[in-house]
């Protein structure tokens, strides 16, 4: 019985473990908003090294992005290809 126990729950922690989590990108919405742009920017390029497909990271660049046409590019990037990411309804909104 206890191995059946240990077992169930070493993979409820495999699979947890499995689905990253978003990379938490509010703070840096919040510096852009107070006009901290270039430190954004700054981390914007350790973030996407660190985590190159997280749709939060994703989103964060498309906000920074100031080619019009570019930035809709990477919003219906992130809708189409991670639409249970946080973001998605924003991207489309946006």
């Amino acid at each position: 019985m206890k191995k059946i126990i240990l077992t169930a729950f070493a993979l409820f922690i495999l699979v947890g473990n499995s689905f990253a989590q978003e990379v938490n990108i509010i703070p840096y919405l919040k510096q852009i908003e107070s006009g901290d742009i270039e430190d954004v920017k700054q981390s914007l390029s350790e973030l996407q090294t660190i985590h190159p497909d997280d749709p939060s990271v994703l989103f964060l660049d498309a906000v920074l992005t100031t080619n019009g046409e570019e930035a809709l590019r990477k919003y219906i990037n992130i809708y189409d290809n991670y639409p249970k990411s946080k973001y998605a309804d924003a991207s489309l909104y946006r």
